[in-house]
């Protein structure tokens, strides 16, 4: 099952690959660039996003962290396309088409591994901790996309927002807990 997912992640990884040969560099580069910085500020300030909303959307701690996730990355993703098709439009000639649309799958193979990167990260997130040892214990991509992500951590000094999510939403149950016993 679990190099199922591994072949699964690959081949979405090629197939982005192959989208970015189509959508070319400028694209994919702004995409990317765009993606990365979306997951970046998301990673940030997902937490307290989460935290704001929490009095006044009544769901699940759990779910609402990650809408919070999602609704900071859209937003940027969504901006830095626009970004991206006005500069695409501006920039791109058609004496520089093979070249535009080589360089796209190498940026587009990039912008497939971040997302199976993200997908791995959510997957730490989950309530069920049993899962996800699972998961990350036997997929050989999942293990190296986490070592990844705690060396970049490591070298920029960053604090892991996975763990400071996974603490933080520990925080929030035992206060409803605390709230209904």
């Amino acid at each position: 099952m679990i190099q199922f997912l591994d072949a699964l992640a690959v081949f979405f990884i090629v197939a982005m690959g192959l989208v970015g040969f189509r959508r070319g560099l400028v694209e994919e580069m702004g995409r990317l660039i765009g993606l990365i910085f979306a997951t970046i500020f998301a990673l940030k300030l997902y937490i307290g996003l989460g935290s704001f909303l929490i009095s006044w959307v009544p769901i699940d701690v759990w779910v609402l962290f990650v809408l919070s996730f999602i609704i900071i990355f859209s937003a940027i993703l969504i901006f830095a396309r626009m970004i991206t098709k006005l500069i695409h439009f501006l920039f791109l000639s058609k004496s520089t088409k093979l070249a535009n649309r080589v360089m796209g799958t190498t940026f587009g193979l990039a912008k497939g591994l971040l997302v199976i990167m993200i997908f791995f990260w959510m997957i730490e997130l989950m309530p069920n901790r049993d899962n996800a040892d699972i998961i990350i214990k036997e997929s050989n991509l999942a293990q190296k996309l986490i070592h990844i992500r705690k060396t970049i951590i490591t070298t920029f000094h960053w604090d892991d927002p996975v763990d400071l999510g996974e603490k933080t939403i520990r925080e929030f149950l035992n206060i409803i807990e605390e709230n209904r016993g």
